[in-house]
C-alpha cells in the first residue's frame, strides 16, 4: 500500500505522467481520486524504505543507524507494511530484508564523495527542504517563474487545479548553484540513469523541469543557476560465498571458476568474497582433478590456475574494488526551456479536464508489449476494473461506483475513530 499525501487540486509530476500515458488511468486516480491499494514491489519497497532512511538521517545530521531503523519504521506503518501498533519485534524476514537493503543505500549514499551536499535549502515555511512537498499557484507560477499558461488551459484548470506541487528529495546550495537531487534506489548493478550525455544533445529532463518551475514560483534558489541530479545508488542483493559454492550454482563457470559476467551475476559481490570463492572454487577444482582419468583410463593433467585465469582474477578483483556504488548524473536546467516543458507537461491534464468537463470519458491507451502496464500485474492502479470492462462500454460508470464506495468506506472509518476517541 502506498500513503498519500497529495492534494488532488493540485498538479503534480504523477499526473502529467498518468495523463500522457492513458486517459482511463488518469480518469480513475486523478478525475474520480480512485486509488485502489496494492502490493508494493520490491524496488519500490527498498525505494521508500530508502528515502526515508536518507531523509531521517540528514535532517538528524548525524549516521544514528538505530534512529534510521526507527524512521523507517514509521515509514512502513504509514505505508501500510506494518500495522499502526508494530513494533521492531513485528518485522517478518522480508520486511528486514528490505529494511537492511535501503539502510545499506542510504549508508552508501551518504557516504559518496559524490553526493556531498552542501547547505540544505529552506522552504518559504522555513522548513529544510527534504523530502518536503512545496505548492505554488497559478499566480505565483506566472509573477515568479514566467509559467503563463493559455487562457483557454486556464479556464480549464479554474475550479479544478489551482497550480502545480512537488516534493523533491533534496535541495541543497553551494556558492551561486542549487542542486535538485533525486534518489534512485537501483537493484542491479548497472547504475545507468535515465538521464545521461550521450555525446550529443540532451533532452531536457520532465522531471527537473517540473521542479525547477516549482522552485522558482516559491523564491527558492534565486539567482542562482540550478543544477538537476539523479543520484543512482545500488540497493540490490550481495552475493555471498555460499551462492558461489552451493552445489549447481549459477554463478560458477563451465570452467569451475566464478563468474565475471555482470549480467550473470545480476547483482553486487564484493571484492573479498570473489576472490576467496576463486581461491575456494580453483583448489576444488584442482582436488577434483586428481582423481580424473581419460577414456582409456590414464590419469588426466591436474588443473591448476593458469596464468591467464590469474590474471583475469587479479583484473577484476581490482575492477571490483574500485566499482562505483553511487553514479550522478548531471543536468543544467535553462529556464526558458524548463517553462516550456512545463506547459507542455499541463497540457495533456487540461485536454482530459475539459473532456471530463463535457461529459466525455477519456479513452484507454492498451499496451500490449511485454511488462506494459496494461499487462503486468499491478501495473496500473485500475487495471482490473479497465480490463474487464473492455466491451461492456461501462468503464465510466464503474470507476464512479468504485470511487463513490470508496469515498463511503473511508467516511466509515472516519466516524469509527471518532466514536471511540470520544467514548
Amino acid at each position: 500500500m502506498q500513503a498519500d499525501d497529495r492534494d488532488s487540486r493540485y498538479v503534480s509530476q504523477s499526473e502529467t505522467k498518468d495523463a500522457h500515458d492513458c486517459g482511463v488511468r488518469w480518469f480513475g486516480s486523478w478525475g474520480l481520486n480512485y486509488r485502489p491499494q496494492h502490493p508494493e514491489s520490491l524496488p519500490q519497497r527498498v525505494g521508500s524504505l530508502g528515502h526515508a532512511a536518507l531523509a531521517g538521517s540528514m535532517l538528524s545530521r548525524g549516521r544514528d543507524w538505530a534512529g534510521t531503523t526507527a524512521v523507517m519504521l514509521d515509514e512502513a506503518k504509514k505505508r501500510g507494511y506494518l500495522k499502526p501498533d508494530a513494533t521492531e519485534d513485528d518485522i517478518d524476514d522480508d520486511l528486514r530484508r528490505d529494511m537492511d537493503a535501503a539502510a545499506r543505500a542510504a549508508e552508501l549514499m551518504l557516504s559518496s564523495l559524490d553526493f556531498n551536499p552542501g547547505a540544505i535549502a529552506i522552504a518559504p515555511d522555513g522548513t529544510p527542504l527534504i523530502e518536503h512537498r512545496i505548492r505554488a499557484t497559478w499566480g505565483m507560477l506566472a509573477k515568479h517563474a514566467g509559467l503563463h499558461l493559455p487562457d483557454g488551459m486556464l479556464r480549464v484548470f479554474h475550479g479544478q487545479r489551482v497550480g502545480m506541487e512537488g516534493q523533491p528529495d533534496i535541495c541543497h546550495e553551494y556558492a551561486r548553484t542549487l542542486y535538485v537531487d533525486d534518489f534512485k534506489m537501483r537493484q542491479q548493478p548497472d547504475l545507468g540513469g535515465t538521464i545521461d550525455d550521450l555525446g550529443g544533445p540532451i533532452l531536457p529532463d520532465l522531471q527537473g523541469s517540473f521542479y525547477k518551475v516549482l522552485l522558482k514560483a516559491v523564491r527558492v534558489g534565486i539567482g542562482k543557476e540550478v543544477i538537476f541530479r539523479q543520484l543512482n545508488v545500488y540497493a540490490g542483493a550481495w552475493l555471498s560465498l555460499d551462492d558461489f559454492l552451493a552445489d549447481g550454482s549459477s554463478y560458477v563457470t563451465s570452467h569451475g571458476l566464478p563468474s565475471r559476467d555482470d549480467k550473470k551475476l545480476g547483482a553486487c559481490v564484493t571484492a573479498d568474497v570473489w576472490a576467496e570463492a576463486w581461491r575456494t572454487l580453483v583448489e576444488r577444482r584442482r582436488v577434483e582433478s586428481t582423481n580424473a582419468v581419460t577414456t582409456t583410463g590414464k590419469p588426466k593433467p591436474i588443473r591448476m590456475a593458469s596464468p591467464a585465469e590469474m590474471r583475469d582474477a587479479e583484473d577484476f578483483i581490482d575492477t571490483l574494488r574500485r566499482q562505483k556504488l553511487v553514479h550522478v548524473v548531471e543536468q543544467r536546467l535553462d529556464h526558458t526551456v524548463c517553462v516550456e516543458v512545463v506547459r507542455d507537461m499541463l497540457a495533456p491534464v487540461a485536454g482530459l479536464l475539459a473532456q471530463v468537463s463535457a461529459g466525455i470519458v477519456p479513452g484507454r491507451n492498451l499496451r500490449t508489449y511485454r511488462n506494459a502496464p496494461c499487462s503486468r500485474r499491478f501495473g496500473c492502479p485500475v487495471q482490473d476494473q479497465c480490463i474487464a470492462s473492455i466491451g461492456t462500454g461501462q468503464i465510466g460508470d464503474t470507476l464512479r461506483n468504485l470511487a463513490a464506495d470508496e469515498i463511503r468506506r473511508r467516511l466509515a472509518v472516519l466516524g469509527t475513530i471518532a466514536e471511540r476517541e470520544l467514548a
